[in-house]
C-alpha cells in the first residue's frame, strides 16, 4: 500500500499500484495504517 499512497509511479513489482491507471477508483485506509506508512492527507 506504501507505493501506492505515497508516490505518482507504476511498479510492476507492486501490483497495487495499476489502480491509479483507473478512472474511478477510491482508496480508503484506516488511521493505523496511515500512521505505520507514513501517509499524511
Amino acid at each position: 500500500m506504501k507505493g501506492l499512497l505515497l508516490n505518482e509511479e507504476l511498479d510492476v513489482q507492486n501490483p497495487a499500484t495499476l489502480v491509479k491507471t483507473h478512472p474511478d477508483v477510491t482508496v480508503i485506509i484506516d488511521r493505523a495504517l496511515a500512521d505505520c506508512i507514513g501517509y499524511q492527507a
